[in-house]
């Protein structure tokens, strides 16, 4: 019954993948450089729209402002606040996440981080016993643990 349920959860984390995949397609590889003075000042600033306007807008003090605009800098703003100043600038607020690599070779790299972690644990305690495996077998037991993972799916647990 365990595997079963096992089985069905790797296939909706496939699932998943594949619908994440296609989503964030359009921004993989995409690095755009935050302005110095942030996006907030910096395209309030380029609008011509002075603090006490945005404030007005914002519905919000204009002492308020500066404060949201450091916060931002200081990658210490809330989504909301965000997503308000956003709007208040007639602007789009555009929040992702998106992976270094692919979802796939997220999980590869995990999956032969913990195996390889858990190998040299062992490795570690025979070589304590004078019976280092060779690094062939290392390699093997690495692979084979590394294959174990990536069909359970306990690749993010202890």
């Amino acid at each position: 019954m365990a595997r079963r349920s096992t089985s069905r959860q790797l296939e909706q984390s496939q699932r998943a993948r594949a619908g994440m995949t296609r989503a964030i397609a359009p921004l993989v590889g995409l690095a755009i450089p935050q302005p110095n003075k942030g996006w907030i000042a910096a395209t309030r600033e380029a609008l011509g729209m002075s603090r006490q306007q945005m404030a007005d807008r914002m519905g919000v003090s204009v002492r308020r402002i500066p404060q949201i605009e450091e916060g931002e800098q200081r990658q210490a703003i809330k989504l909301d606040t965000l997503r308000r100043a956003a709007e208040a600038l007639d602007c789009e607020l555009v929040y992702a996440i998106v992976p270094r690599g692919s979802y796939d070779e997220t999980i590869e790299r995990q999956a032969a981080a913990r195996s390889t972690h858990r190998v040299a644990r062992a490795a570690h305690t025979m070589r304590l016993e004078n019976q280092e495996p060779e690094p062939e077998v290392v390699a093997r037991l690495v692979a084979e643990y590394t294959a174990e993972l990536l069909e359970s799916g306990e690749l993010w647990g202890p």
